[in-house]
């Protein structure tokens, strides 16, 4: 079983903007363990490295911010499933999926309970209102820390924004610092 997973089965009825980053997200993000870094003491180098790793953990939490909307459909389409199947009367036919393309063919037991998988290869008999309270209690669950990691990924946004204007000041600085030799070397040149 996979803990992303929602599987539920049948059981037979007689069975079983600042100058400053701050880098600490709360959710393993940048190694600065919550301080801020002042982004003008740093060199370019030093600067992209920082991006770049900022970067990195943007994506990653983007990744897991995908899983975690797509759990939350898998629980819906399940909840669905259930409300569905606690509508249909005793032996009504059903399939039950054994991979994601293996269907059997079976006979739904009104009153039967339902088998849920809990994650982690842990199964447990439900009724359907069980099954149901289950299900909304892990939508509640994932859509809570999806709008966590949603905060998580805009102050990652952030950090990754602050980091790219401290960049180009930099940038900046070093153009000018560049021209205004040419500009000395050319009035010396004049003499």
């Amino acid at each position: 079983a996979v803990a992303n997973s929602v599987r539920v089965a049948m059981l037979p009825h007689n069975g079983s903007a600042s100058s400053a980053l701050t880098t600490s997200n709360g959710l393993g993000g940048s190694s600065a363990g919550g301080n801020g870094i002042d982004l003008e003491k740093l060199s370019l180098d030093q600067l992209s490295q920082l991006r770049e790793s900022e970067g990195n953990v943007l994506r990653q939490i983007t990744t897991n911010y995908g899983s975690l909307r797509a759990a939350a459909a898998k629980f819906s389409a399940a909840s669905k499933a259930v409300t569905s199947l606690s509508e249909t009367t005793s032996d009504h036919p059903i399939m039950i999926p054994l991979t994601e393309s293996l269907y059997v063919p079976a006979r739904h037991c009104k009153g039967s309970p339902l088998l849920v998988d809990l994650g982690t290869g842990y199964y447990a008999e439900k009724n359907y209102d069980e099954t149901l309270a289950f299900l909304e209690r892990k939508i509640k669950l994932v859509e809570s820390n999806s709008n966590n990691l949603m905060n998580v990924i805009s102050g990652t946004k952030r950090n990754v924004d602050n980091i790219e204007i401290a960049i180009r000041g930099q940038m900046t600085e070093i153009q000018a610092r560049q021209e205004g030799a040419r500009h000395q070397a050319a009035e010396k040149g004049k003499k």
